[in-house]
């Protein structure tokens, strides 16, 4: 086990504040494509610099006229990344959710052919992951949840019901093989997808924090840095609320969990991770939002 001396020595300075986006922050993703955060009031998608977080390019969202039969949200609650385009969630107030995928250049918003099998029981508790050739999806509030790859034109799924490891998948993190997925001890493993099919793979490591008295399985989330190889959890301890501690650690195959930032009366929404740096929406239990961005050195 690490001592507390160690644990102090291995938390990373705050190295930048949030940054004036013009709005709330909700979402953000980095990759190929580049980095975007989605933010409210109004809703709306910003470009950034991935160095500086200053705007490079920004749209407001807008779904094609006639492509739903009602009102569809356009809050952009969760963004990712499939190489070469940037998907949207949408969600939120008296509107249905949506689901969009936007061009590079944000000036096209298209609707993926199997939306109506989505919007109205699955979206709500999904969150997109970033991939090849595609997105992922974990689930955060069904249980057994349902891991889901989503393409332009294809719709897979692996329920809870059918797959073990399924089962409390509320993340996944997308590799070559198969996602990275939680189970519901808190051990992460590999899988190996191939066609419909997903097989269990190795074991990672076991997320910090995590504690099998918990009333509801805590709500993780998962990343992976490209210069390092660590594979990213944070954690939110279950206290009765949405806010309780929140932990991120580091995993990596063959070593010990170590932790690298505690945050307390607050949730981690969304995260990005690029080759040093790991970028956050904080959410503190006023309210308040804030982006932040930790070095991983």
């Amino acid at each position: 086990a690490r001592s507390k001396s160690a644990d102090k020595r291995a938390v990373p300075r705050i190295s930048r504040a949030s940054r004036m986006l013009g709005g709330t922050p909700l979402s953000i993703s980095s990759g190929h494509v580049g980095t975007f955060v989605g933010i409210t009031n109004p809703d709306k998608i910003v470009r950034l610099d991935h160095d500086t977080l200053d705007t490079e390019k920004e749209i407001e969202i807008q779904f094609p006229k006639g492509s739903f039969d009602q009102p569809i949200s356009t809050r952009p609650v969760n963004i990712a990344q499939d190489g070469h385009n940037l998907w949207m969630l949408s969600r939120g107030g008296a509107a249905q959710n949506g689901l969009g995928v936007l061009d590079a250049d944000l000036s096209d918003i298209r609707i993926p052919p199997y939306y109506e099998e989505l919007s109205f029981n699955t979206l709500p508790g999904m969150m997109l992951r970033s991939g090849k050739g595609g997105v992922w999806s974990g689930e955060s509030n069904t249980s057994p949840a349902t891991i889901r790859r989503l393409t332009r034109t294809r719709l897979t799924e692996f329920t809870g019901h059918n797959y073990d490891i399924a089962s409390c998948a509320t993340d996944v993190l997308p590799m070559t093989a198969g996602p990275v997925v939680p189970n519901c001890e808190g051990i992460v493993y590999s899988t190996m997808v191939s066609q419909d099919d997903m097989k269990l793979g190795q074991r990672v490591g076991r997320i910090l924090g995590f504690s099998n008295e918990q009333h509801e399985w805590p709500v993780v989330l998962l990343g992976k840095t490209v210069k390092h190889g660590y594979v990213i959890a944070v954690t939110i301890a279950d206290r009765g609320s949405q806010y309780g501690d929140t932990i991120l650690s580091v995993l990596k195959s063959g070593n010990d969990n170590q932790k690298r930032l505690e945050v307390g009366d607050s949730r981690v929404v969304d995260m990005a991770i690029g080759h040093n740096t790991l970028m956050l929406i904080l959410e503190h239990r006023e309210g308040m939002r804030q982006l932040v961005s930790i070095g991983l050195s």
